[in-house]
Parts: C-alpha cells; sequence; structure tokens
C-alpha cells in the first residue's frame, strides 16, 4: 500500500501533485521529493527515552543501541527482539557498538571494558579490560579487525594514546600503535583518527592507520584550519575543512595513494552553501550532504541536499531534492540510503539513484532518523524515539564479501617502576549522596586539604567541611552546612576557609580540638582563592578583580586587578605571594606587605608561549619566599611541559604525554609537589593520575599503587602531607571516597 509524501508540517499545504517520480511544490520552496511512500516491513519499539544511537546489520540479525544505554537484538525478517541487555553494571557513558567478524563488540564510552557478543542470542562471547577509558571504537570494513584507543604502555613503560586492532572473534589484540587521537572512522582499508585542536572536540587534521599491519597514512596537511572526517571507500579518504563556526567550509578528496588532493565547495546549481553534515563514496562517487543549523521550528524551510561529485571528472554532476538526507548514509545494494527530520518537518527515510539522485522508495518516521544500515534486501532506519524501521529495498544488491583475516603482531610493553608508596586505606569520607543545587546525584568530594601531618580536611557537594585522621577512621569534625558545595579550601596555621560555589568563604578558627566560624564573606563567585601566611583570605571575580580580605574578618584590606593570560582557577597564594601572569611576563605580588599597595614585587620576563604550547599555569612552591622554587607549565594537545625553576634544587624540566585527555589544552593540569620537594602528582581528566620522583623522573600510575581502579572522566584531588609521607587522594576510587597512600 502507497501513499504520497505529505509536505512539510510548517509549510502551507498549496501544493501541486505531479506524476510519481516528480517532485512535490509547496510554497514557499521545494519540499520532500514525490515518490510513493511504502508501509514498512515491520516497526518496533525500543521503549520510551531509547532513542537510536548505532544500529548494525548481520546474518539475519539488527541490533540497535540507545542512549539508556541498552542494546538489543531484532530478527531482520520480522523485528521480532530476540535478546535485550541493559549496560548497567559498568561506569561510563554513551554506548559504542560496531560489527565485525559476524559478532557485536559494544561498550560503554570512557568504560574501561569491551565485550563481544553473540548477535543471535546477546551471549557474552569474551570480555576484555583495557585498564583505562575506552575513548572510541570502530570496525575496518573488509577486515576481521575492530579497533579502539586507550591509554596504554608503551615498550619503555610510559603511557600514551594507543590505537589497538584486536580480533573481534577472540577478543585477541592483533596490533598496537600510537595514535593521534580518538577514532573518526574507517574505510578503504584504513581507520582515521582526530589530531585534535585546543578547543574540545575540533580538529586540525585527520590521520591514518592501516587496518592490516597498524602502519600509520600520513595526508597532506588541511586547507582551513580545522577539519573533520567525512568517509573513506575505494581508494579515497574524504574530509571537510572549515575556520571557526564553520566559515569557508570545502569538501577535500584525497587519494590514499600518494596523496593527491582535490578540494570543493559543496554547493552547485544555486543552491545555498551551508555546513557539511555527511558523505559516503559508491562506485566511482562521493556523496555529500549538506544543511544549516538553525532549528526547523523556526524556520521549515527546505534546506538540505546531498551532491554527486564524480571523481574522474573532478566535478559536481547532480543534486537532490530539498530535504534529501541529514548527514545519515549507508551503501544499499544499486541505490543509497539516507533519512532526513527534525522538529518542525516531516520525517522520512529514503533510497534514492545513485547517478541522478532522486528518491527510489521513501518510508515516513514519526521521529528524525539517527542510525541507517542495510543488508542485499532490507533497509533498516534507528529513529530519535528508539524505534526501528525496516523497508524493502526498490533493487537488490549483492551479498556482504567475507572479511580478510588480520595476522597478529608482537606489542611491546613495560611495566612502570616501583617508587615507594603503597595503600593505606581508602575511606569513605562522604557522603555516597548529597543534594546539589537541588538536586540530589552521588556524592563528590571537590577538595582535600591536610591541616598537619596527622589531620586532613575535605569539602564536597554535602556542603560541608570534615576533618579526618589519617590513623583513625572516624571523622574528628564537621562544619554546619555553608549552603552550596564547598569547592576549595585554603589553610593558614590552624585555620580553615571554605569557598562555595555560590563565592560565599567561611573561616574557621580553632575551639579546643574543634573549630568554629571565625569569619563570613559574601566574595561573589570568581576563580582564584587562598589565604595568606597571616591568615588573610585572597580572592577574585569573574572580570579578574582581587580582594583582600583582614585577617579573620570580612572587612577589606586592598583591592587590585589582575585578569591574567592563564585561568585564574590554577592562581595559589603560598605564604605571602601569589604569582600572576601578564602579556609578557609573571608578576610576583606580595599580599601581606600593603604598605605600598598591592603591586609587584619582582618581574619574572617568561614568554607565554613555549615548547609549541600556551602558557596554563605558574606558581611559587614551598612557604613562597622571594627565591623560592618556581614552577611554570605550558600545554598543547599533544603535551604538557612543567618547568622548575630557582630555589636550592637545580632547574628541571619535565614532558607529559597528555594525548587523548579529556580538556581543553588552556585548562592547567592538576600538578601537587610534595614539601620535602621529593615526589610530585600530575593529573589531566582522561589520563592516569601519576606519582613522579622528582630525582630522576620515573613515574608510576597511581592504579600500580592502589590496586584499585577509578572512573577516569572524574577529576581526583591530591593532597601531600607537610612531612611528605601521606599522600591523599579525593573522589578516588569512588567520588565520595578518599584515598590515602603512605610513602615506605
Amino acid at each position: 500500500m502507497f501513499r504520497p509524501i505529505r509536505p512539510s508540517r510548517a509549510v502551507l499545504p498549496q501544493t501541486l501533485l505531479i506524476a510519481a517520480g516528480a517532485v512535490l511544490l509547496s510554497a514557499p520552496a521545494i519540499a520532500a521529493p514525490l515518490v510513493p511512500v511504502a508501509q514498512p516491513t515491520w516497526t518496533r519499539s525500543l521503549g520510551k527515552d531509547a532513542g537510536t544511537t548505532a544500529l548494525v546489520q548481520t546474518g539475519s540479525v539488527v541490533v540497535a543501541a540507545t542512549w539508556n544505554s541498552q542494546l538489543a537484538g531484532l530478527d531482520a525478517a520480522t523485528g521480532k527482539v530476540l535478546w535485550r541487555q541493559k549496560n548497567t553494571k559498568q561506569a561510563g557513558t554513551g554506548l559504542n557498538l560496531v560489527i565485525g567478524g559476524g559478532r557485536v563488540v559494544s561498550g560503554l564510552e570512557n568504560g574501561n571494558m569491551l565485550s563481544g557478543l553473540d548477535p543471535k542470542t546477546g551471549k557474552v562471547a569474551w570480555t576484555r579490560d583495557f585498564g583505562g577509558p575506552v575513548g572510541s571504537l570502530e570496525a575496518c570494513p573488509g577486515h576481521r579487525l575492530v579497533a579502539a584507543t586507550f591509554r596504554g604502555r608503551l615498550a619503555d613503560g610510559s603511557a600514551s594514546l594507543v590505537a589497538q586492532g584486536f580480533d573481534p572473534i577472540s577478543g585477541a589484540p592483533l596490533w598496537q600503535v600510537p595514535a593521534t587521537g580518538r577514532l573518526l572512522g574507517a574505510g578503504a582499508g584504513h581507520l582515521f583518527t582526530a589530531m585534535p585542536s585546543s578547543l574540545g572536540r575540533l580538529n586540525t587534521g585527520v590521520a591514518g592507520i592501516n587496518c592490516a599491519t597498524g602502519a600509520p597514512l600520513t595526508l597532506p596537511r588541511p586547507t582551513r584550519k580545522y577539519s573533520q572526517f567525512l568517509a573513506a571507500g575505494e581508494g579515497h579518504v574524504v574530509t571537510s575543512h572549515f575556520e571557526f563556526q564553520f566559515k569557508k567550509e570545502t569538501v577535500c578528496v584525497t587519494t590514499l595513494d600518494g596523496g593527491a588532493q582535490t578540494c570543493f565547495d559543496a554547493a552547485f546549481d544555486g543552491t545555498p552553501k551551508h555546513a557539511v553534515s555527511g558523505a559516503i563514496i559508491k562506485n566511482g562517487a562521493v556523496y555529500v550532504s549538506t544543511a544549516h543549523q538553525m532549528a526547523h521550528n523556526l524556520d521549515p524551510s527546505p534546506d538540505g541536499w546531498v551532491f554527486r561529485y564524480d571523481l574522474k571528472s573532478k566535478s559536481i554532476t547532480a543534486k537532490s531534492a530539498a530535504l534529501l538526507s541529514g548527514g545519515t548514509f549507508a551503501d544499499a545494494g544499486g541505490q543509497i540510503l539516507t533519512g532526513f527530520g527534525t522538529t518542525g518537518i516531516d520525517d522520512f527515510g529514503y533510497t534514492f539513484d545513485p547517478m541522478t539522485l532522486k528518491a527510489t522508495a521513501a518510508v515516513a518516521l514519526r521521529k528524525a532518523p539517527r542510525a541507517v544500515v542495510a543488508n542485499s534486501t532490507h533497509a533498516f532506519i534507528g529513529a530519535y524515539d528508539g524505534k526501528i524501521t525496516a523497508f524493502a529495498l526498490p533493487s537488490a544488491g549483492p551479498a556482504a564479501k567475507a572479511e580478510k583475516v588480520v595476522k597478529a603482531q608482537p606489542i611491546e610493553t613495560a611495566a612502570a617502576p616501583q617508587l615507594g608508596w603503597s595503600l593505606d586505606r581508602v575511606i569513605n569520607a562522604h557522603p555516597k549522596t548529597a543534594r546539589s543545587s537541588g538536586s540530589k546525584g552521588e556524592g563528590y568530594i571537590y577538595d582535600v586539604l591536610f591541616l598537619d601531618n596527622d589531620r586532613f580536611a575535605i569539602g564536597g557537594n554535602d556542603d560541608r567541611v570534615t576533618v579526618w585522621s589519617t590513623t583513625g577512621k572516624r571523622r574528628i569534625w564537621r562544619s554546619p552546612r555553608q549552603g552550596k558545595d564547598v569547592q576549595r579550601l585554603a589553610r593558614c596555621k590552624d585555620r580553615i576557609a571554605a569557598y562555595t560555589y555560590s563565592g560565599r568563604i567561611t573561616v574557621f578558627a580553632p575551639r579546643g580540638r574543634l573549630w568554629r566560624t571565625k569569619a563570613k564573606i559574601r566574595n561573589g563567585f570568581g576563580w582564584a582563592f587562598g589565604m595568606a601566611a597571616n591568615c588573610a583570605v585572597i580572592a577574585d571575580d569573574f572580570d579578574g578583580n582581587f580582594k583582600i580580605y583582614k585577617p579573620d574578618s570580612s572587612k577589606v584590606a586592598a583591592e587590585f586587578t589582575a585578569k591574567g593570560v592563564f585561568d585564574r582557577r590554577w592562581v595559589r597564594v603560598t605564604g605571602d605571594r601569589m604569582v600572576i601572569s601578564r602579556p609578557s611576563m609573571l608578576e610576583v605580588m606580595n599580599v601581606v606587605d600593603l604598605r605600598e599597595g598591592p603591586s609587584a614585587e619582582r618581574q619574572i620576563p617568561t614568554p607565554m608561549t613555549k615548547h609549541g604550547a600556551r602558557i596554563s599555569q605558574a606558581r611559587l612552591l614551598g612557604d613562597g619566599a622571594p627565591d623560592a622554587r618556581l614552577l611554570v607549565e605550558y600545554c598543547n594537545e599533544e603535551k604538557c611541559v612543567v618547568e622548575l625553576s630557582g630555589g636550592k634544587a637545580p632547574a628541571k624540566t619535565l614532558t607529559f604525554d597528555v594525548k587523548g585527555d579529556g580538556w581543553s589544552s588552556t585548562v592547567a593540569s592538576t600538578i601537587e609537589i610534595s614539601p620535602d620537594g621529593k615526589s610530585m602528582i600530575f593529573f589531566r581528566r582522561g589520563l592516569d593520575l601519576l606519582l613522579v620522583d622528582l630525582a630522576t623522573d620515573k613515574r608510576q600510575p597511581l592504579n600500580d599503587v592502589a590496586g584499585v581502579d577509578r572512573q577516569r572522566d572524574e577529576v581526583v584531588n591530591p593532597a601531600f602531607s607537610p612531612d611528605g609521607k601521606w599522600l591523599a587522594i579525593g573522589a578516588h576510587p569512588k567520588t565520595w571516597q578518599v584515598t590515602l597512600l603512605k610513602r615506605d
């Protein structure tokens, strides 16, 4: 049974129906192509709030992943649900799903575990723990190989981002190579990885890895500042290149054998030049879709097209009717499968002729398509609402080809050195649940601070400060509620200052063995916070205006402005001094001696960019004396370089591989150095928390010492005791726990 495609719900129903195969016109623009709309072979709902995130097909089974971390296997012929699996036992976010060797491989994004499942039963055939978060997962078409990226060990015992290919049937590793970034896609016998920029997930380029050998593939540098991977196949890779906000976007096609590159604008025959949303390669042509970025409930005008770029003539030879594709493609036998839909317009899945780009079949959907896949006879579409729809292809295609077996290669790794630290115990130092801004969630420790060698304080989202003993098992003291999350702690002598999410500061002074409120300060939220040697509180606001409060008082002693070059969250007050950044130098400011006002006590000419990176933090160490050791850090998307200079110890430069971390390179690393100068902690979200021996530069991951793992997309908070013999790690291994390590 067939019915004509309706015009968009948001467009006036002023239509002129033409014979099948023509187009449907509506005021004021062309809407969806007029083709027979087929009744689905079947439609299956995976439940409310189960939007499709991935769809794969093998043999007689279609497997779907949803945004509530559910996997479901469906019979490809009938849509019957064969099995369901919810990934609730592992920590992680999002659900990765690929198919290889007839096996389903799945795991939570940023979770440590991947599993190989039988597609017919959902039973787990193998499970692998990668020892760290799996940042990306891809299968290589035509090869019996699946690959993942994670922070792995190298032959010298150091850690770096690696891509590992493994057999999807057994889970056994096949090869391992250093990776430039997360996996973006695969095709033409290669995997493609990101070359990240300093701005989140924007990439400056794309690199390749040979599926069979793991050998690197170098691609030409992009023509614009940022790049994204679109598709690969038939010996070519397709990428788009653009400036920020997708200005001046071009599409480039590069041959994998020789690196010859041609580029073109994805606009043709009067169509506007919109952002590129997807691509596919088929039978000597590249198909590229474009769409604007505006919500369609605000502007329902048709605005998406598919263009055919001929690889031989190097020209655009056809364009589709408007609203043909939203960027999700699949090769479907004699046609191409795609779909389009969003708020404010009707939603459809389509097949279209590869030469003319005219739609050959369509199926109506209630919500926008998010994933498409096809076998030789049917198309399958997973939609935003969690419904899976199947319909028959107008032209059947060939059966899938057998995959090439990949030969295993030796993988060399080495254990990290032992640095003389051992696990003492793990303390449940915070409630497991707490309310933050009215919402109840997981308890979280935001800061840890040693008061002396025997006691440490924590602040968290239970809105309190608590004090614990390094030797006892019970809490020593708990403050009254502070109204908002206690996010920062500072100490001066026997006093504790607590800084909340609202910017309010409370100073606590001892009363017997406990503490009482000494001063309350309404500073307002900012970034910098600390206490000077005379117990004055220093804090800023969003605009970089600093206030110095008199000891044990809410009265302001002095004010100054220092917006700085690097993030002020890492401005530290050490003794009487703090370091701020100017465009070409660092300034050491005395925040206690205010006879001449808060002015620079010392200026240190310092480049703001060095080592191919940008300055991220600077501070004095030890007691903050004028000649104290200075720490300066520079970071980019591949490395962070820490320089230690001045003081009595020799100058030292330490370089840390940070590829694959979860922070922008403009955000400073968490760095703590023990008061005796022997040990250092280095941490960035998504990476191992490293113990460093400063005398030898040997490094050991915390997990090697503690024997427990953590969810590495969380932020941990380390602190050394004054004698350097204790190390407390807040929010480890659970966010409400503190891990105590002791130096042997």
